[in-house]
């Protein structure tokens, strides 16, 4: 999604687990947080991304394979700068998009 905010949030990790990606990673289950907020970041700016060669170009930045996220004129990428993680993860449940926490 697009969005104008810019500046520090809390990065939320979901409760859904996609077996898929943990084998594409290398992730194993009992070694991630889920349905807590794991850390901050800085969203500096948004890309929209017109083409699925812009998306294509830029994987090593995003990871994901295009064929499944790209939608032509609606696919965003925020830039995100300075991520902390935090000390101990803040359960808590989550929501699309931005939302609101008192932490």
């Amino acid at each position: 999604w697009n969005t104008n905010f810019r500046g520090r949030f809390y990065l939320h990790a979901s409760k859904n687990i996609i077996p898929r990606l943990m084998s594409q990673f290398s992730f194993k289950r009992e070694n991630l947080e889920a349905g807590a907020i794991v850390g901050t970041a800085e969203i500096k700016d948004v890309i929209k991304f017109e083409t699925a060669e812009q998306f294509t170009s830029m994987k090593n930045k995003h990871l994901v394979n295009s064929e499944e996220w790209f939608k032509s004129g609606k696919t965003y990428g925020f830039v995100l700068e300075n991520p902390k993680r935090l000390k101990k993860p803040v359960k808590i449940n989550g929501s699309l998009n931005f939302f609101e926490v008192k932490i």
